[in-house]
């Protein structure tokens, strides 16, 4: 019989691979819709692994100006070895940010384990790996695992700072390589270096740390002199390339007044999305900010590192431009360890007595941090305020002066706090709040990942496979081109004006064959007012609806004789959620647009551009259904006819599963409607969710003159 020790031991290393399991679910699924503001998630994995594409497919690494892997080098030759071995598709494109986010969470787990219990170590584990938006990104590959992972090594390699002179300079060596890895890290970097220097400066060995100290600088500088000499001079021009592009999203602007705008419009990402450990790292700040002050002597390598990674990052998240989930994902690590360090903390505690009187610098470093939250809770108030109040300069104003009464609420506490006053804390009074936390973190990030897990959508992976399947040779535009294409073997090209590809003759040059542009970015309004003779030649091919809005596929070269008739709607065009646009070889023109089972709702809206006379007419919609016939019937959806004058139902029929004498084949379903006065009509499908089918078009036709 095992004793419970095993039992518990077993019952652990299962429950830490289902948290590592988790970002492996739908590896190739997209990302949830509602995880960012920003189309990032969707489209930039395909920029980043665009040069290992073009490597397999096409012999060579450059095919254009856009080449990102030199900004992310290494976890670039990583994707090339992963399509080496499994090939080129979205799932290999996944597997480099699921490996290294494994390999991140295994890492933390060692790292805190070298310098706290073995509890704590897996409280921060659990804490980290069933963190909703470190799932997310955990399989999304726009680099930041790979960043992460030679961040957390570097912690790994240092915990017990100091360390000999060999490991501090592959800890140097290896921090540059997460700047190789992706650049966002440099806002971390100096808390690598204040960790180091002053774990050093109050260490008892401090010559021998400093010595340490001086081998990991030089590690590091020379990860950056083969890097500067190999990479960035031989292609200073792509740098600077996506320099222009960064410059107003990611730097910090010089002007003190943009500061503070942009301080006062960042959105509540990790309160809105993690608000148990955002609350737990905020308490564990201030603890460890206290210790800091009383007791510098204490704290390690990690300690130092951690408070200045959390401080220096919400810094500068709240000052620049663009704040997307993504850019946050590096501060989830310092939050992740604050709140652990508390809950470490929390669990020794027996009770709670007056703390020793802290040093001044202590409560104008409290005052700064309560400026985050407090901007959070105060900007509701202001909108009630006199316009005069609600100004740029007395906003903050005010704000300061909140949190410094926040503050002085503290220091009376601790001055009014009775000596000899003390609050016991009992082991299973500790433990249940440890316990009530646990669960409603899990409560609050399982909820967000089941309603993914549970509806994973596939539409970029299908997209990619359509346009490979309804095209023998294409040559894709676009700024989601080369994620769409990663499931064909077309050729992919970015555009974007003024920093990709922006040349006169892009078209041309190139020989694009389509244009695949969406509406998030006014895409289509640049194609058109860059390349007008050529946009307007081209012809609308399908319409999907994806994230939050839509991206339309041009042909920019259609024969004579498909130009589309005036009285012929295709489906594919004028599909709407939940329906989605696929290839069908049975189609009038390739596309069709399909719902399936469980999809309800309305799928399809087709208004007319043109005035009707009076008259009578004829709506013919050539539909198929998946599956054989069923009895009793059931209707799966329903066919209508709209007045766009009186918003009415001119004409509606409902059609069943046994409407159809043939599963897999086109039926026509025919709407007599008449009009008694001139005016626009829109033809429209209901879905019921109880069976998947096809819309191929709707014709329509005048039976009498």
């Amino acid at each position: 019989m095992m004793s419970r020790k095993n039992i518990l031991t077993i019952v652990l290393f299962l429950a830490a691979l289902s948290v590592l399991g988790l970002r492996m679910i739908h590896p190739s699924a997209d990302p949830p819709t509602n995880l960012s503001r920003s189309a990032g998630p969707y489209g930039d994995p395909g920029g980043y692994a665009f040069n290992a594409r073009n490597k397999i497919l096409f012999g060579t690494w450059e095919i254009d100006e856009v080449n990102p892997m030199y900004h992310t080098l290494i976890p670039h030759f990583a994707t090339y070895a992963v399509f080496k071995l499994f090939g080129v598709g979205v799932l290999q494109m996944n597997i480099v940010p699921i490996f290294f986010g494994c390999l991140v969470l295994i890492l933390f787990f060692l790292a805190l384990r070298g310098r706290f219990p073995v509890q704590t170590a897996l409280l921060a584990f659990f804490l980290l790996g069933g963190n909703y938006l470190f799932i997310m990104y955990g399989r999304i590959a726009n680099r930041v695992m790979p960043m992460l992972f030679f961040l957390i090594l570097t912690l790994f390699l240092l915990r017990k700072f100091p360390q000999p002179k060999l490991v501090s300079y592959a800890a140097g060596l290896i921090c540059f390589m997460a700047v190789a890895s992706k650049f966002v890290c440099l806002y971390v970097i100096p808390a690598f270096f204040l960790g180091i220097l002053l774990t050093a400066f109050f260490n008892q060995k401090r010559k021998l740390a400093f010595f340490s100290a001086f081998f990991y600088l030089i590690g590091f500088l020379t990860g950056a002199g083969i890097w500067y000499f190999f990479v960035y001079r031989p292609y200073k021009y792509i740098f600077a390339s996506a320099a222009g592009l960064n410059k107003n999203f990611l730097i910090p602007p010089k002007n003190i007044s943009i500061m503070l705008r942009h301080f006062w419009e960042r959105p509540s990402i990790f309160f809105n999305n993690m608000p148990v450990v955002s609350l737990l790292a905020g308490v564990g700040f201030i603890l460890l900010l206290y210790r800091l002050i009383l007791y510098p002597k204490k704290l390690g390598f990690l300690e130092w590192t951690f408070l200045f990674w959390f401080a220096g990052g919400f810094v500068f998240y709240a000052i620049i431009y663009q704040r997307v989930p993504r850019h946050f994902i590096p501060q989830i690590i310092p939050m992740t360890f604050l709140a652990a360090y508390f809950l470490h903390v929390f669990l020794k505690t027996e009770k709670l007595a007056k703390p020793a009187r802290p040093g001044l610098l202590f409560w104008p470093a409290l005052t700064l941090f309560f400026l985050f939250p407090s901007s959070w809770l105060i900007r509701p108030l202001l909108a009630r305020l006199p316009a005069s109040l609600r100004a740029l300069w007395p906003s903050f104003i005010l704000l300061a002066v909140f949190s410094a009464a926040v503050s002085l609420l503290f220091y009376a506490a601790l001055k009014l706090w009775p000596r000899g006053f003390c609050i016991r804390l009992t082991p299973a009074a500790k433990k249940t709040v440890t316990l009530f936390l646990f669960l409603a973190f899990i409560f609050f990030n399982g909820r967000s990942y089941l309603s993914w897990a549970l509806h994973p959508e596939f539409k970029i992976k299908t997209m990619g496979q359509d346009l490979g399947q309804a095209f023998e040779k294409a040559i894709v535009a676009g700024l989601w081109a080369p994620v769409v294409c990663m499931e064909n073997h077309h050729r992919a090209y970015e555009w974007f004006p003024r920093a990709l590809n922006d040349k006169k003759d892009f078209l041309e040059s190139f020989g694009i064959t389509h244009v695949l542009a969406t509406d998030f970015f006014n895409e289509i309004g640049d194609y058109q007012r860059r390349f007008p003779n050529q946009m307007e030649k081209a012809r609308l091919l399908v319409r999907y609806p994806i994230w939050v809005g839509l991206a339309y596929l041009y042909e920019l070269h259609p024969a004579p004789d498909e130009s589309p008739a005036l009285n012929v709607f295709e489906a594919e065009i004028f599909t709407l959620r939940p329906g989605f646009p696929r290839f069908d070889p049975q189609a009038s023109r390739k596309f069709s647009l399909q719902v399936k089972k469980g999809r309800k709702g309305l799928v399809l809206k087709a208004p007319m551009s043109e005035i009707l006379p009076q008259g009578k007419y004829k709506a013919v919609f050539r539909m198929k259904n998946e599956t054989n016939t069923t009895s009793p019937p059931r209707r799966i959806a329903r066919i209508s006819v709209f007045s766009l004058r009186t918003g009415l139902a001119l004409r509606t029929k409902n059609i069943f599963s046994t409407d159809f004498s043939k599963a897999g084949e086109y039926h026509e379903f025919s709407l007599d409607f008449y009009l008694s006065r001139p005016q626009k009509v829109s033809f429209r499908i209901y879905a019921d969710g109880t069976a998947s089918f096809w819309t191929d078009s709707i014709t329509l036709s005048f039976p009498e003159n």
